[in-house]
């Protein structure tokens, strides 16, 4: 049985960059059709239970490559079980990544055990634009532009 659809979200992850501390500090996710609307937390497990309580969302991060270090871990350290095709099982996950890392989408099963299923889909922005945030915003003549932080700041 295929999961429902459900809204598409643009998700961003802010990391540490210390080795000893790498780990999601804080996550956004804005649904792509309704920009008003706005949900965060501060760490992977909050990301991951809001996942669980939206309905099948499909997240767009921009270079899942390096996001999905983060979700794939968590996935690991919480039971679930890469399959090699498209997951449908309770608590497994399967992935798209081409021989040389270009990582395209993730497909996360938390619950297959009744009629309606609880997934959550991940996919590349990169790969349909494929450029930096900052130049989206500029090649689109948005009216805000991407935000700096200091990474290196706790």
């Amino acid at each position: 049985m295929e999961a429902a659809s459900g809204r598409k979200w643009a998700v961003d992850f802010e990391t540490t960059t210390k080795e000893n501390d790498c780990r999601v500090w804080e996550w956004g996710a804005c649904p792509v059709d309704n920009p008003n609307e706005f949900v965060w937390g501060t760490s992977i497990e909050s990301f991951f239970e809001w996942a669980q309580r939206e309905h099948n969302p499909k997240c767009w991060f921009h270079n899942l490559r390096f996001d999905s270090q983060f979700t794939t871990s968590w996935m690991l350290r919480n039971g679930f079980k890469w399959v090699p095709r498209r997951a449908k099982a309770t608590k497994t996950f399967s992935t798209l990544i081409t021989p040389t890392n270009d990582y395209f989408s993730a497909r996360i099963v938390f619950d297959n055990t009744n009629k309606k299923p609880k997934t959550m889909e991940l996919y590349d922005s990169m790969k349909l634009l494929n450029m930096s945030l900052k130049k989206v915003a500029q090649s689109f003549h948005l009216p805000f532009n991407k935000q700096e932080i200091d990474y290196t700041k706790d």
